[in-house]
């Protein structure tokens, strides 16, 4: 769950700075502080982004949902934010996240969770989220694309880490 989690926030970031209204080096995600999980009816998790945005415009995420499915495009879980998201203009905040996770298959989500870098390479994700810098809003689409690619260039980039530099989106 926790990669869900990550894949879906930095899904975001990337949706970020494809919007038309900025520039793609305006937002810097800087790494991960910290990932609560809590099972409880329904899976949710509370990460803390440590983000800068350096435009000149107060950006908003709002219905973000993130989808993971299998190689044959059966779906097997989702991850959608559960509040609007703003990133103040012109600074670096530690953004908490809250997500909550829907497991439209238990099995093989139990499957992937008993062996995630085994699995990764046979899931796909993708996401939408609606955003929104100055007076223009945007929905964003990301069709389709392969976890272990995702996971892959994030991994290389930041590492999910604090300690390394800042990482242009």
């Amino acid at each position: 769950m926790r990669r869900l989690g990550h894949t879906l926030l930095l899904l975001l970031m990337t949706a970020l700075a494809a919007s038309g209204c900025i520039r793609q080096d305006d937002i810097s995600f800087h790494g991960v502080r910290d990932v609560d999980v809590r099972v409880q009816s329904s899976p949710r998790i509370r990460a803390v982004l440590d983000i800068e945005n350096v435009s000149r415009h107060n950006i908003t995420v709002s219905d973000a949902v993130c989808m993971i499915t299998d190689a044959d495009g059966n779906a097997i879980g989702k991850a959608m934010i559960e509040e609007t998201l703003t990133l103040p203009k012109r600074s670096r905040i530690d953004l908490s996240v809250p997500v909550r996770i829907t497991i439209e298959n238990p099995l093989k989500g139990f499957a992937i969770l008993a062996d995630p870098d085994g699995n990764a390479d046979y899931l796909r994700v993708s996401a939408s989220a609606t955003l929104k810098a100055g007076c223009l809003k945007k929905k964003i689409r990301i069709e389709d694309i392969p976890l272990a690619a995702l996971v892959d260039y994030f991994s290389k980039t930041d590492n999910f880490g604090v300690t390394t530099p800042p990482t242009r989106i």
